[in-house]
């Protein structure tokens, strides 16, 4: 009743049609899981608590605080970096003012509003990630 070659090719449009599905989700929860890793850093700059991402700091992320410090530092360096930055400049207000999260480099940007001996300043902070064989990690945080 069926052409076997028509059965064939139905098959083959719906394999292709599964595949394309498939990967297409794969590409969306890699974009989600950047964006909350992203979502997770704007967090830890609202409420000066660098343990929320500390899962994502390598010895690979840059840390750049001004002029005064920058470079790659050992993972416990780094973690005592921004937590003495979170000690001194205390939070008032952070959002990212810009992400972008639909590439292979995710980054995002904002202001960071805070306190610092009495006295109200501001730094933008800029943060971007990178993918690695066992998934994302914070490649550059800098400050300015």
């Amino acid at each position: 009743m069926f052409d076997k070659s028509l059965i064939k090719s139905f098959v083959l449009i719906v394999f292709f049609i599964l595949v394309v599905n498939i990967s297409a989700q794969g590409k969306d929860s890699q974009k989600d899981i950047s964006k909350t890793i992203l979502l997770k850093v704007q967090n830890t700059f609202s409420e000066g608590e660098i343990s929320e991402i500390s899962d994502y700091i390598t010895n690979k992320t840059y840390i750049g605080i001004s002029e005064e410090i920058s470079g790659y530092f050992s993972y416990s360096q780094a973690y005592n970096l921004l937590s003495d930055y979170f000690k001194v400049h205390k939070p008032l207000n952070f959002r990212f003012v810009s992400m972008v999260n639909k590439t292979n480099s995710p980054f995002a940007w904002g202001e960071y509003k805070f306190m610092k001996n009495g006295i109200r300043g501001s730094h933008k902070i800029f943060v971007s990630l990178q993918k690695n064989e066992s998934g994302y990690f914070i490649s550059q945080i800098t400050i300015n």
